[in-house]
């Protein structure tokens, strides 16, 4: 993915030819050195859209935003992109909640250590607070005087977690938040997107980073039909992995044609033995 597609790509953020190459030269060098999976782009993703984000929301009865939840944490690399983007935010106040399990005795001895000590270095501990706990303990917690303004979903990537990721959290984050799911292309977190993200009207203006990030924000009021339609190409795009109209209606006319019979060419081609019993 070439830096400029980012201008079909931002979602809290308008993308300025310069902000990469900045990005480059002062935040990447704190985030590779941190071991992980997480990609240059997608770290810049995450980096610009901490710092562009805005606690203050349109209604008048929702307390302003200025928590960010990260749930999977690892060693702490997506931590340190969106630490540094919340530092050098211009309006200031927020601050970064990760939240893993980080389970030292079962995988790593000094794991949740080794998190810290990439925290510091990157020097982000003022910012930064590490939550030992899994999703569905820590959501029971949560206070309701601490509205989201970003939810970055990296944690277990099962199905199931997914689902309860974005369902329990999702209530949290103040309209004009952001969510953002890593590893598209997990069977788990790809059928709790199109099963729970797509379908859902409040999350609009979706943006895919490398075919691997998928970003939206959360509206308070019915979607357009414009942004209907682009959420739809967008969903279609990802399943064919092509941005051709014509090859989503074409794949879009399969799946429903392949309803009835489960799936055309398993019913067709698929062998059967049946044996009939003599009375």
């Amino acid at each position: 993915m070439k830096p400029q597609t980012f201008k079909q790509a931002c979602v809290n953020w308008t993308y300025e030819p310069g902000a990469y190459a900045a990005f480059l030269e002062e935040a990447w060098p704190l985030i590779d050195k941190v071991p992980g999976r997480l990609g240059q782009i997608e770290a810049f993703f995450l980096y610009q859209s901490a710092r562009s984000l805005r606690s203050q929301t349109r209604g008048i009865d929702l307390l302003p935003a200025h928590a960010v939840l990260e749930i999977g944490s690892f060693r702490g690399r997506s931590s340190v992109a969106l630490g540094l983007g919340l530092q050098r935010n211009p309006e200031g106040g927020f601050r970064l909640y990760c939240l893993d399990p980080f389970f030292d005795e079962q995988l790593a001895e000094g794991f949740l250590a080794e998190f810290r000590r990439n925290i510091a270095a990157a020097g982000l501990t003022d910012i930064v607070e590490c939550i030992p706990s899994t999703s569905k303990e820590a959501v029971q917690r949560w206070p309701l005087s601490r509205p989201l303004a970003m939810l970055w979903i990296d944690g277990n990537h099962e199905y199931e977690h997914v689902r309860d990721d974005l369902l329990c959290w999702l209530p949290f984050l103040n309209p004009g938040g952001i969510v953002a799911f890593h590893d598209w292309y997990l069977l788990g977190v790809r059928e709790a997107l199109l099963r729970h993200f797509f379908p859902n009207p409040c999350l609009q203006e979706v943006a895919v980073i490398d075919y691997n990030l998928v970003a939206a924000r959360k509206v308070d009021a019915p979607p357009t039909c414009e942004q209907r339609a682009t959420k739809k190409r967008m969903e279609w795009a990802l399943r064919t992995g092509s941005t051709s109209p014509w090859l989503a209606l074409l794949a879009m006319t399969y799946e429903v044609l392949s309803r009835p019979f489960g799936n055309l060419h398993h019913f067709f081609r698929e062998t059967i033995s049946v044996t009939r019993q003599r009375s």
